[in-house]
């Protein structure tokens, strides 16, 4: 059950029953931020101080919610934007080394980290329910210089329709379940690591940069086909394929250099048979021979997936 922390009083101004005491609660009248109707402050000893209705009545509780969170926001955005205080948002952003990227034509991912933006430095206004095309956002804030708008959207019990999230535009949506989860915004920073808060069409640019300096730690996939046939699937940092390449480059026909999928290793290198094989290049691997096949031996991770039906072994 919901304690209204929250009501307005006669002049429509936002008030926390936080600022009252037993010398001001009774003036001015306060009103309900979901449903209009009179209240009365509690501030009582034995209970959390709080707003109630001052006539018994049916008051939505997600009404109040999606009422307060919209107001909560406006009056914090428009005294940033007063006060010239930032509204900061964290995005993620992330991170790729080039180093290799030249010579194997991969970036390594590398982390993901939050990109600060102060949004009042870009959108200088804010409307409150103004209508966009076929819907009307909660709170739109708009550019003066480029006319670019952030919708911000208050969920309370139903999340914003399919149609709105694939509109283009870009939308923070905030979940909002008790009147604490409006603190992020109180506190003028909200980040992507909360996960009641979502961003939909946020594209940060990633950083792409050497950050290891040709001492790679991130294992990818080594391909080879030597000159005699003999194709290897070998995982292993960058570094040291790039030593691998540097030493046996004379006898090697072809070579690939990719990241490891997230999956077994094996369709890779199945794969790779057929293309090499196919292309006319010289394969020597027992997949291709006619006398193979499959191991069903259930241990066969320690003999090898294949039986040899010519040598009559398993290899």
């Amino acid at each position: 059950m919901i304690k209204y922390q929250f009501a307005y009083n006669n002049e429509g101004d936002l008030i926390n029953i936080s600022d009252l005491n037993s010398v001001n609660r009774h003036n001015p009248t306060y009103l309900c931020v979901g449903c209009g109707n009179e209240m009365i402050a509690r501030l009582g000893s034995m209970k959390t101080h709080h707003f109630a209705h001052k006539a018994q009545l049916e008051c939505s509780g997600e009404t109040y919610l999606h009422q307060l969170g919209k107001k909560v926001f406006f009056n914090t955005y428009n005294e940033c934007l007063e006060k010239n205080i930032p509204f900061c948002i964290e995005l993620e952003q992330k991170t790729y080394c080039n180093h290799f990227e030249s010579q194997f034509g991969v970036k390594c991912p590398i982390h993901k980290k939050p990109a600060s933006f102060d949004l009042t430095k870009h959108f200088k206004s804010i409307t409150f329910e103004k209508r966009e095309g076929n819907f009307i956002p909660d709170l739109a804030l708009i550019s003066d210089s480029t006319g670019r708008k952030i919708f911000i959207e208050i969920a309370v019990t139903h999340k914003s329709s399919s149609y709105k999230l694939k509109s283009g535009y870009r939308i923070i949506e905030f979940e909002i379940e008790k009147e604490s989860d409006l603190d992020s915004i109180k506190n003028r920073k909200i980040s992507f690591v909360n996960r009641s808060i979502g961003f939909y069409h946020f594209d940060t640019k990633p950083i792409i940069k050497d950050n290891c300096c040709g001492k790679c730690h991130k294992d990818h996939h080594l391909l080879t086909l030597d000159k005699k046939g003999s194709i290897l699937l070998r995982e292993m940092p960058l570094d040291q394929i790039d030593l691998i390449l540097k030493q046996s480059k004379k006898f090697l026909k072809v070579h690939e250099v990719s990241p490891v999928p997230p999956v077994s290793s094996a369709g890779k290198f199945l794969n790779a048979i057929g293309r090499f094989s196919n292309s006319g290049l010289k394969v020597r691997n027992c997949y291709i021979c006619k006398y193979h096949a499959k191991n069903t031996n259930p241990y066969y991770d320690h003999e090898g997936p294949i039986f040899c039906k010519f040598h009559k072994e398993r290899g």
